[in-house]
């Protein structure tokens, strides 16, 4: 499953904004358009729209609304954001309340993936930085 680009998401977003930005106005804005746009920003490609859309997300969850939801969206966006520590806490913590998630367990297997595949990177990139220091000191121990 594609997590990081979703262009079809694009001409929802002008309306959610729309939205959202009339419910800043009311006096007692409505979270359900705060989320809907939050999603269509995480779901974009734009990074500053993820940044943008994982803060909304926040602000609904330290408000109590719709925990789990929120929770998978905050997810969503560290993965985007590479964030893959991240996103895989707050997975977890999904999958405790309701270890039947298949949106959280989808994107946690591909959080996984991203952890493993960096790890490798990472120790490739160690492997040859060592490597890089054997030969330079062998070659100063032969002088």
């Amino acid at each position: 499953m594609n997590f990081t680009d979703d262009s079809s998401i694009e001409p929802f977003l002008k309306d959610f904004e729309a939205q959202y930005i009339a419910q800043q106005e009311a006096e007692h804005p409505d979270a359900d358009a705060t989320f809907n746009y939050g999603w269509a920003l995480i779901r974009s490609k734009p990074v500053q729209n993820v940044v943008k859309g994982r803060k909304l997300m926040q602000d609904l969850l330290s408000r109590g609304y719709n925990k789990t939801d929120c929770l998978y969206y905050v997810a969503m966006a560290d993965y985007k954001l590479d964030n893959a520590l991240e996103a895989r806490k707050n997975l977890e913590t999904i999958l405790r309340v309701d270890p039947e998630c298949r949106p959280a367990k989808i994107l946690l297997q591909s959080v996984d993936d991203k952890i493993s595949k960096d790890g490798w990177v990472g120790v490739g990139l160690a492997g040859l930085g060592i490597a890089a220091v054997a030969g330079v000191l062998s070659a100063i121990s032969r002088k």
